[in-house]
């Protein structure tokens, strides 16, 4: 095997493979395989739980493969600057000389210098690597923007290590006209909705947490992204990357709608003001009481208290009368994932918790769940 990548699609291709490739470790999940194409150069990694596989153009001389440890090359490979028309690297040679491969590249530096290195690596025999996951009939087709924004705002209602599945991801509701992504933990709730209008066949997915972190190292702005879902496998394509992960189930989600619709007190409040507010105090929270923190309102002045700290803000134009305690920490994430500038605070009592519902162009609404009165 013999082929010349430019410097720069060689990096993104090792930054990706990052996202499933282990380090510090020989094993399979360790390992990356090499293989050339017609006019390109495949990169794949494959943890056993998940994988990446990235195609780059390349000038290829002699067809073949190689899988080496990707720890050991990684480094080598990150360490170059691209060229930019006077100083750095064009490119890498990749080529196998048994049993081993070789990968060279040359720099001009500012003074005019060119500095040669060659890195050699033991090719590993009998690869257990049987080529790339290929995406079928996509279930979902999204833009990545409205995605990573999904992920972003419901990634903090995930918890992982949940005994209940239903807790490990985000759902994807797909119904006529929208796309619902809600994400649940028993503690928070997380629901946001956008509007399309291309034909998109009515489903309901889950993503799974160890499948939303590694995209969210993989997306990038305004591009379009193909989803398929299966009962083993959740597959992404973009472009020349596919990324895929063992797919999770649930039986039954539970009913969460139901809580948006119980209140009967409302306040809006600035944003950025009740985020700064919490975060002013947020580390002198007792972590031996759930960091409460109580949020109170009185005619037109909304407070934030706990045992040692007040932060009061006056000039609530809404007249309402409540006080109800919230774990800080759930409080402050679910202040940081919305996006718009203003929020609806709404609630019943109480013992019945705190909805925090965007006003504006973002269809966001999310639940905190109150504590026990002391």
């Amino acid at each position: 095997m013999e082929f010349y990548v430019k410097t720069s699609e060689a990096q993104r291709a090792f930054k990706l493979l990052s996202v499933t490739a282990k380090v510090n470790t020989n094993e399979f999940d360790g390992q990356i395989l090499i293989k050339t194409q017609e006019d390109s150069v495949l990169f794949l990694s494959n943890n056993g739980h998940s994988g990446i596989s990235c195609e780059v153009p390349a000038k290829i001389v002699t067809a073949g493969s190689s899988t080496v440890i990707y720890s050991k090359i990684k480094s080598f490979i990150m360490t170059f600057s691209p060229w930019d028309g006077e100083i750095g690297t064009k490119d890498f040679h990749f080529v196998t000389k048994s049993p081993r491969l070789h990968v060279s590249a040359t720099a001009m530096h500012l003074n005019e210098a060119e500095t040669h290195s060659n890195l050699k690596l033991d090719q590993l025999k009998n690869s257990a690597f049987v080529g790339p996951v290929s995406l079928g009939e996509p279930s979902l087709i999204l833009n990545s923007s409205v995605l990573k924004s999904a992920i972003d705002k419901g990634i903090y209602a995930i918890d992982a290590s949940a005994s209940n599945d239903w807790i490990k991801g985000i759902r994807i509701i797909v119904t006529k006209g929208s796309i619902e992504f809600v994400a649940a933990n028993g503690k928070t709730v997380s629901n946001y909705t956008v509007t399309s209008e291309g034909n998109l066949i009515e489903g309901d997915h889950f993503l799974s947490h160890e499948f939303l972190m590694g995209l969210r190292r993989i997306l990038v702005d305004d591009t379009q992204v193909f989803l398929e879902i299966t009962k083993a496998k959740t597959i992404i394509a973009i472009d020349n990357l596919v990324f895929w992960a063992k797919s999770l189930s649930y039986k039954h989600y539970p009913q969460y709608a139901s809580i948006f619709n119980k209140f009967d007190k409302e306040v809006e409040v600035d944003r950025e003001t009740l985020l700064n507010g919490l975060a002013s105090f947020v580390d002198v929270l007792d972590v031996d009481d759930n960091y409460r923190v109580s949020i109170e309102m009185d005619e037109e002045r909304l407070a934030l208290r706990t045992d040692s700290s007040l932060f009061e803000y006056p000039g609530i134009t809404e007249k309402a009368i409540f006080s109800l305690d919230l774990d800080g920490k759930d409080l402050l994430n679910t202040l940081q994932s919305h996006a718009d500038d203003t929020l609806r605070l709404k609630c019943f009592d109480a013992r019945h918790g705190m909805i925090f519902e965007s006003v504006g162009f973002e269809n966001h609404r999310s639940f905190v769940t109150n504590l026990t009165p002391r």
